[in-house]
C-alpha cells in the first residue's frame, strides 16, 4: 500500500500549529470520512452544481496548460444536495489530474447528463443506491490510466498514486457522494481501436 505521507504531514501540522483554518480543514475531512459531516441539503439545479464544479476546477488548473471542456445536457434535473460539497467531490478528480500532469499539457472533460437509476442498476453499487432520477457527472482526462490495483484502492483514505499525494481527494469524494445518495467510480481503462 502506498500510504500518503502528505496527509500525515498535514495532520501533524494541524495539531502542532496555531493555524485554525488548517485544523478546521482536517477536522472537516475526518468528519466526512467518518460519515459524521452535516451537509446543507437543499434543492439545487444540476447546472448550479456544474457551475460550482467548473469554478473549483478552473482554480485547481490555475495557469497550467490544461484545457477544460464542459458538456451539459440542456435538461438537467434539480436534485437535493449540498452544491458546494458535490462540486468539491467532482473537483477531486480534477485535483488528481492536475497533480499527475504537473507542468505537462492535458485535457479534462466534464459531462453532465440526466440519469434515471433503476433498482437493478442501484444494486450494482456497494452500498446499493436507491432508484430515482438524478444527474450523472462523467469526468475524463488525459492522464495515465490507473492500474487494476490502483483502481481497487482509488477511494481508500491515505492511498495515493502520486509521490506527494495525501490520499484524501478521492476518498473524500466517495464519502461526499455516498452521503448524497450517489457513488463515484473509476472505470476500467480500454485502449481505443486506433491506439
Amino acid at each position: 500500500m502506498r500510504f500518503a505521507k502528505g496527509y500525515a504531514r498535514d495532520l501533524t501540522a494541524a495539531i502542532q500549529s496555531g493555524n485554525e483554518s488548517l485544523r478546521e480543514k482536517v477536522v472537516d475531512e475526518l468528519q466526512i470520512l467518518a460519515g459524521e459531516k452535516s451537509f446543507a441539503m437543499k434543492r439545487v439545479s444540476g447546472e448550479k452544481i456544474l457551475d460550482d464544479a467548473r469554478e473549483k476546477i478552473y482554480a485547481e488548473i490555475g495557469s497550467r496548460p490544461i484545457v477544460l471542456k464542459i458538456k451539459a445536457h440542456p435538461a438537467l434535473p434539480a436534485v437535493v444536495a449540498d452544491s458546494k460539497f458535490v462540486a468539491y467531490a467532482i473537483n477531486a478528480f480534477a485535483h488528481r489530474t492536475v497533480a499527475m500532469l504537473g507542468p505537462l499539457p492535458g485535457k479534462i472533460t466534464l459531462e453532465a447528463h440526466p440519469k434515471t437509476l433503476t433498482r437493478e442498476a442501484g444494486q450494482l453499487f456497494d452500498p446499493p443506491l436507491q432508484p430515482g432520477r438524478g444527474v450523472s457527472y462523467l469526468f475524463t482526462d488525459t492522464t495515465t490510466p490507473l492500474s487494476v490495483e490502483d483502481r481497487a484502492r482509488a477511494f481508500h483514505p491515505y492511498y495515493s498514486t502520486h509521490p506527494s499525494g495525501r490520499g484524501m481527494s478521492l476518498a473524500l469524494a466517495a464519502s461526499i457522494l455516498r452521503a448524497h445518495g450517489g457513488a463515484g467510480s473509476v472505470p476500467t481503462w480500454r485502449r481505443s481501436p486506433a491506439g
